[in-house]
């Protein structure tokens, strides 16, 4: 049954589409979206540009720019569109006409007999221009672009994805002989990021896995036992990723990390389940009887370990964001289907089984003198032990209040990363991937009048002054140029007039010229028929502690110093990203909040008591806690990120709590309380537990190797996680409940309630 189960899987798990797009993030609603949708109707190509830098030893000569039209041709070839670069801009130069002087608009592209000195006469004079510098080249003229905008419709993860792959191998020809040319712009990084993420998860994940078997291999001395353990955990991950194929649920950033929480989660209880069914026949049962014993006493807290888990992932729902929401969910029906799993097809393969008769192993004998030293001091020192736990516990919430929040706009790369280096160089040359669009809608008048323009240009050069900002384009500076290539008047000045104010009628005699050309630069500033234009500003990706401020500040000023007509607006996909990570983090703790109670009801229907269930998930905030507390240690800060990564970390930490309180029900079904019963659950249930713990430890630990910040937390805290959960369950809880059960109260409850 199960070979055809899996062949069904494999066949929907084929037709999983994967999609790292960041558009997903943006499915919320209110006023900041419903402006980034009419700005994007009108200016679509805000975050489509693609682009290819060159950095040249001296003055530009002919050939680099023989290597910028080899990456011309390759955009081209790529389908990318409106290609901008030294070769096709537009350049104006005074000549003689006839005796008279006359303007000689030209582009190098046209001139078959280029020369180095033409370059250069063409070139330098120009290099602050505010139509190039920052876009064709930089303000030291050492480094040189070519720029080409996807299609709309091409504005796909799976289009960018073969553009992507298409132009990394024309780049790669064109830099063989030594040039150095690096290809970037969103729609790349949106390819490069996630492709390394994935490389990276599943390069370190295989060996986590390669380790975690060595691990079992080693404690239970045995090599079938250790390849039972992840033959029945395996493929519970297929067979969620093949319902996520017929569903049409695509794999996203988020769903990606799916197969660590089921790998992790569903291990923990297959590694219990076989530790219990060779203790057993251990202790004399046939293997048959042995696998049944295992399973009666065990399913129970199986049920409730994965139940918890899943509830935990559930509660981020109350994150409120859609892409999120739908991670939780599809985690926690993937957790349930991995129990579902674990416990049909592990027994089978137990049966077949032959080696669970080995005796005790040295792994475990020195296991069991480590937990006798524990439980004795559960037994003589509770006191101490629940105190010290209490001072780490406010010292845990102490440290976690000083969280900051910051999140980058290309996050979770870790310092010296080959792509972080080559941003920080971009910046550093003077041009910007990341823009920050000032929408203007003239709401039926104009926004090319003389009042708007010289509104838009006072705010363009305030802006200038802020560090953040890289350089601006806008309406300004296109009339400027357009002035120039047309041989327009320099403007008016006098007792009327503002001084270099161009009149209305100038304005818009210039930009009809241009609109005659079907000038580039023009569209994606400004719509004459719609009444609407955009100024971008190029900021760095300085951090939302820098860039929220600044876009807030942003806000203020347009509120302050409205546009003459019309309204301004901040938006773009920088905007997003920063309401993104507002509501994320300030919906972090509801939505943590929101998991502990659904935890809380799931352990009080289990104990068949609210008091207990409460109890219960006492253990369950300490390590949490001191989860915060460890990232405000190492200066971690809160992101996005960081929910997905506490999240695997919070569905750990209750596992080891409920088979501890499963173990003392199964006790106290025979017998009442007494001031040995704690002890004996421990030497019970602890090598068990040690053993998940040393298997996530070493087998995910490997993950802090990774070359992503989000790999490394969820390698850091999911290890921390498991050891700081396996503390509190073998020593802070069961001393706890000792000091607790000194009253007769609850010595009745628990005995009604585990019992």
């Amino acid at each position: 049954m199960y070979g055809g189960l899996l062949a069904v899987a494999g066949i929907g798990a084929s037709q999983a589409k994967v999609d790292y797009s960041a558009e997903q993030f943006f499915a919320f609603e209110g006023d900041d979206r419903a402006t980034y949708d009419a700005y994007k109707e009108h200016f679509p190509r805000e975050d489509l540009q693609v682009s290819v830098f060159l950095e040249v030893d001296g003055p530009l000569d002919v050939v680099d720019y023989r290597v910028l039209q080899r990456v011309v041709d390759s955009f081209r070839d790529a389908g990318l569109e409106s290609i901008r670069w030294v070769g096709v801009a537009e350049f104006a130069e005074e000549v003689q006409l006839d005796g008279e002087p006359a303007v000689n608009v030209f582009r190098l592209e046209d001139d078959a007999a280029l020369t180095a000195e033409r370059l250069q006469e063409v070139v330098g004079p120009r290099r602050d221009h505010p139509l190039f510098a920052g876009t064709l080249w930089n303000r030291d003229l050492t480094v040189f672009a070519v720029h080409g905008f996807l299609d709309p419709d091409d504005n796909t993860d799976a289009r960018r994805r073969e553009i992507t792959s298409q132009l990394e191998s024309d780049v790669a020809g064109i830099a063989a002989d030594g040039t150095a040319l690096v290809l970037n712009g969103l729609p790349i990084l949106r390819v490069t990021v996630p492709l390394a993420l994935e490389a990276d998860m599943s390069r370190l994940l295989g060996i986590g896995i390669v380790i975690s078997f060595l691990v079992l291999w080693i404690y239970l001395s045995r090599f079938t036992l250790a390849a039972l353990c992840f033959a029945g955990v395996l493929p519970a991950i297929l067979i969620s990723l093949g319902l996520m194929g017929y569903l049409g649920q695509p794999v996203s950033v988020m769903t990606s990390a799916v197969p660590i929480v089921i790998l992790v989660v569903a291990l923990s209880d297959a590694t219990h389940l076989v530790v219990g069914t060779r203790r057993f026949r251990q202790g004399g049962l046939g293997l048959v009887d042995a696998v049944v014993a295992t399973f009666s006493s065990l399913s129970r807290s199986c049920f409730f370990t994965s139940l918890t888990t899943a509830l935990g992932f559930a509660g981020l729902v109350g994150t409120r964001n859609p892409l999120v929401g739908e991670f939780g969910v599809v985690t926690a029906l993937s957790v349930m289907i991995a129990y579902v799993v674990t416990m049909t097809l592990l027994p089978a393969l137990l049966a077949y089984a032959r080696a669970l008769e080995v005796g005790t192993t040295f792994p475990e004998r020195s296991g069991l003198r480590g937990l006798r030293w524990v439980a004795s001091r559960v037994e003589h020192r509770a006191v101490t032990v629940t105190t010290v736990f209490a001072a780490f516990l406010v010292g845990g919430v102490w440290l976690a209040s000083g969280l900051s929040v910051e999140a980058k706009l290309i996050d979770d790369l870790k310092e010296g990363d080959e792509i972080l280096e080559e941003l920080r160089w971009m910046e550093r040359s003077g041009f910007g991937v990341f823009q920050v669009n000032i929408y203007l809608d003239g709401e039926g008048s104009s926004v090319a009048s003389a009042e708007m323009v010289e509104w838009m240009q006072t705010l363009q050069s305030d802006v200038a002054r802020d560090p953040v900002v890289i350089g601006s384009i806008g309406l300004p500076d296109v009339v400027d140029e357009l002035a120039t290539v047309y041989g327009a008047p320099e403007p008016a000045s006098g007792p009327t007039s503002s001084p270099d104010r161009r009149s209305t009628n100038e304005i818009a005699e210039l930009l009809f010229l241009a609109e005659l050309q079907d000038d580039v630069v023009l569209g994606d500033l400004y719509q004459r028929e719609d009444g609407v234009a955009q100024l971008v500003l190029f900021v760095r990706d300085a951090g939302s502690s820098v860039l929220i401020p600044f876009v807030q500040s942003l806000e203020e000023r347009l509120r302050s110093e409205p546009p003459p007509v019309g309204v301004a607006s901040v938006t773009g996909t920088v905007k997003l990203t920063q309401v993104l990570w507002n509501q994320l983090v300030s919906r972090f703790l509801p939505g943590v909040f929101l998991s502990l109670v659904l935890v809380w009801l799931a352990l009080s229907w289990m104990f068949r008591s609210v008091r207990l269930g409460l109890l219960a998930v006492v253990p369950n905030l300490f390590p949490l806690v001191m989860l915060l507390g460890v990232m405000a240690l190492g200066g971690f800060d809160l992101k996005p990120t960081t929910i997905i990564v506490f999240s695997i970390a919070f569905g750990i930490v209750a596992d080891d709590t409920i088979h501890f309180l499963g173990a003392l029900a199964e006790r106290m079904r025979d017998r009442e309380w007494d001031d040995t019963i704690l002890s004996e659950t421990l030497l019970d249930v602890g090598p068990a537990l040690v053993l998940v713990t040393i298997v996530v430890l070493t087998g995910f630990g490997v993950l802090m190797l990774g070359r992503f910040q989000v790999l490394f937390l969820i390698g850091l805290l999911t290890s921390m996680a498991a050891v700081l959960a396996l503390i509190t369950d073998l020593l802070g809880f069961p001393a706890l409940l000792r000091i607790l059960a000194r009253r007769p109260s609850l010595q009745s409850l628990l005995s009604r309630s585990l019992s």
